[in-house]
């Protein structure tokens, strides 16, 4: 707070003395133009005129490049500011995003692991049956992007003057809208799994914590899964799974490389301040 105070004390003594000379100049040169025109001296007066036309010229030249240099330290500012904000908002959506990617990608592992077991002829339909299926990870990522929207919305993006940064950040939204709609393909390539296993075998219900089956469903539920461990469908749902989850992660793999980009063009922008 005391710096601002300070601040303001300076600008406002600066403003005040800049007045001053203002005025004084103006009463020494309405003196000198008295003079002139007291003396009748033509040639002169008008020699003086051009003169002072030339300082009032040279005076809003000087106005409009101090005008200038402040538009420019004020962008400048709002540049820095700006590319800050972004770093810390790419920075936390890269590390949510990071999260999302790796269980989307141990879920794929755990699922083609568990289609290997139900491929070995040399297990039985009750040994197959006793194997739990592996997890399909219906996990969303809901990026925050506040801080761009908000630059992109009010035109402010227009003070980020590395072209291939701003060219990256326009398009941002689009990379990840692309990400997200593979997301919600798979998730209905899941449900009809899900569907499937309703049908087929009594569900599990939650209770403090803990998944579980009835007592009555889980003496048969040995019983239930044999009964369909080795259909086909079954197998087809589940190899739809694992494509599902391929595609997101090689959307997501090159959304990596977006994200790896863009966080070092701002990086090296606010580096270089």
């Amino acid at each position: 707070m005391h710096f601002y105070s300070r601040t303001n004390h300076s600008r406002d003594r600066w403003w005040s003395l800049k007045k001053q000379n203002e005025i004084y100049m103006l009463k020494f040169f309405r003196r000198v133009r008295l003079k002139l025109i007291d003396e009748g001296n033509q040639k002169r007066y008008l020699v003086y005129a051009i003169g002072e036309i030339l300082l009032v010229m040279i005076g809003i030249l000087l106005a409009l490049q101090v005008n200038n240099w402040n538009e420019g330290r004020k962008n400048y500012k709002g540049e820095t500011i700006a590319l800050m904000e972004l770093r810390n908002e790419f920075d936390s959506n890269y590390k949510s995003f990071l999260r999302v990617l790796d269980r989307k990608k141990k879920a794929q592992e755990g699922l083609y692991a568990y289609l290997s077991l139900l491929s070995d002829d040399s297990r039985t339909t009750t040994q197959k049956a006793k194997i739990e299926r592996g997890k399909v990870a219906i996990v969303s990522w809901d990026p925050g992007n506040a801080v761009l929207n908000s630059l992109l919305s009010t035109g402010n993006i227009e003070y980020i003057k590395n072209d291939s940064l701003k060219y990256l950040l326009h398009d941002w939204n689009r990379v990840i809208y692309g990400f997200d709609e593979h997301a919600i393909t798979y998730k209905d390539i899941v449900y009809e799994l899900y569907n499937y296993e309703k049908l087929k075998q009594p569900i599990r219900m939650l209770k403090n914590g803990n998944w579980s089956y009835i007592k009555s469903s889980n003496l048969k539920i040995q019983e239930y899964r044999e009964a369909f461990i080795d259909d086909f469908r079954y197998h087809n749902l589940l190899i739809n799974c694992v494509n599902g989850l391929d595609i997101q992660i090689r959307s997501g793999d090159g959304l990596k490389k977006e994200f790896d980009q863009i966080r070092y063009l701002l990086n090296k922008e606010i580096q270089n301040r």
